[in-house]
């Protein structure tokens, strides 16, 4: 599995085979903190090597499709936060700003003598992160290897008197906030944190009053829920979020607090948890704007996935409302799936679909 995320494991890898802080552990008790990672050929020869054989592991993964992938070493979604850490293991997110708050809060929680390792592929930013490391460990000397670096931190090495207040500046940062000139709740890391869909706008003002029960499938930060409550709250019974980022559902439940007797909020992958679930009801609507990547390649049949997942969930004679990028070929998968389906709008490069199963 060829990535830049593969290529930075792998690095991290070839520290640990040799690292003697691990070779001559002894203490089965020492805490290993893998930082999101996604998952891949190197970083699960780690996993499943004798490097970390008797150590307790914990992967702390917030998507739900890697976390399910991760869950037999130890996958949370977040409350890995709370343990104190022998070892750090991270390969920055895409999203700067996330990546060292998440640094920052790894670097807190290491015991005194705890050893952070970095890596990061130079076409993700490597030289930059390091730039800011050296904030932290000016005379920070990092590997190269296979167009990736590699940093070795060691807690007992930083200055902490003068690391506290850079580490907290970048904690900071990457803390839940507001979308510019609005209300919602978000946080750097999420898929569109810092803006609103334009295409969910669209497809927002293509709907009338909406009845009954609801899904919002890939309900991001809550976006849209929000915005058809605000319109038809009296008429809606319940609604229900399905997010695959544990992140994301976190802030839709803040941004969704007025509306909260009637809202519930599912930590799921639509793709490969919706159609076999039978906890969930069947749905009068579903509104969505589904994903079309996983990492940085487009991916048509993430978005036709979602489109079959929808049909298993909604009631005969229901109706699916989404939106998409114009170039995705939908139109085929929704016609296989519903009884009709017509194309609103098309406008600024997207276009909106009202189905009826």
């Amino acid at each position: 599995m060829s990535s830049p995320e593969n290529d930075a494991w792998k690095l991290i890898h070839d520290w640990a085979l040799s690292a003697p802080e691990l070779a001559n552990c002894t203490d089965k008790s020492k805490q290993i903190l893998f930082l999101h990672p996604v998952p891949s050929d190197s970083l699960l020869e780690i996993l499943n090597s004798k490097i970390v054989a008797g150590l307790s592991v914990t992967v702390l993964q917030p998507f739900r499709p890697y976390f399910n992938q991760l869950l037999k070493f130890g996958s949370e979604a977040e409350t890995a936060s709370l343990k104190v850490v022998d070892f750090v293991f991270f390969v920055p997110t895409r999203q700067r700003a996330e990546s060292l708050s998440l640094i920052a809060k790894a670097f807190k929680q290491l015991s005194n003598d705890g050893i952070f390792v970095f890596a990061c592929a130079n076409t993700q930013g490597a030289a930059g992160f390091l730039s800011k490391l050296k904030e932290l460990l000016p005379n920070l000397e990092a590997d190269s290897k296979n167009k990736c670096r590699r940093a070795v931190i060691r807690k007992s090495e930083v200055n902490w008197l003068e690391a506290d207040v850079i580490l907290d500046q970048w904690i900071s940062q990457g803390s839940a906030c507001l979308v510019p000139d609005t209300q919602f709740s978000t946080r750097p890391g999420i898929y569109g944190w810092n803006k609103i869909d334009q295409g969910s706008k669209i497809l927002l003002s293509t709907l009338a009053t909406l009845t009954g029960e609801g899904a919002d499938f890939g309900a991001g930060y809550g976006y849209l829920s929000a915005s058809v409550l605000s319109q038809s709250s009296a008429s809606i019974s319940n609604l229900h979020l399905i997010e695959a980022d544990f992140r994301a559902l976190h802030c839709a439940r803040e941004n969704l607090k007025t509306w909260k007797e009637k809202v519930y909020c599912h930590w799921l992958d639509v793709v490969r948890e919706m159609k076999s679930n039978d906890q969930l009801p069947s749905y009068d609507w579903i509104i969505m704007n589904p994903p079309f990547h996983e990492g940085s390649q487009a991916d048509t049949s993430l978005g036709q996935a979602f489109i079959e997942a929808a049909a298993s969930k909604i009631k005969k004679g229901g109706m699916l409302y989404m939106v998409a990028n114009q170039f995705l070929a939908y139109e085929k998968t929704l016609a296989q799936n519903f009884s009709i389906f017509e194309k609103v709008t098309v406008q600024e490069g997207f276009k909106v679909f009202h189905a009826r199963r």
